[in-house]
């Protein structure tokens, strides 16, 4: 089941066995309080698989449209998965992205 909207604000009322976020992140400015919310929503050995980009531009530019959004910080991200009670198991890097897995012990 895939489920889209909010979390941080109307957090889904179960848990989930796997979170998975794509290059979204750049969009939340509170990367603790999404994070935070992300652990509370896995069950058990729950995985969480996040990609940020590696993109620090505050501004995307659409030509005709912009678009404020938040840079991810890579350190920035270990240190709050460790602090919301995540292990990291795995972390790559692609030219465009950094990819984080972790898991709820």
């Amino acid at each position: 089941t895939v489920l889209t909207g909010d979390f941080i604000t109307s957090p889904p009322q179960r848990t989930f066995d796997l979170i998975y976020s794509s290059l979204t992140f750049l969009h939340i400015q509170n990367k603790w309080a999404a994070i935070k919310t992300v652990a509370s929503l896995l069950k058990k050995d729950g995985r969480f698989i996040l990609s940020i980009s590696k993109d620090r531009s505050e501004i995307l530019d659409y030509g005709a449209r912009t678009l404020q959004v938040y840079p991810d910080d890579p350190r920035e991200i270990r240190e709050l998965l460790s602090a919301a009670g995540l292990t990291l198991t795995e972390e790559k890097e692609t030219e465009f992205a950094y990819l984080f897995g972790a898991k709820k012990q």
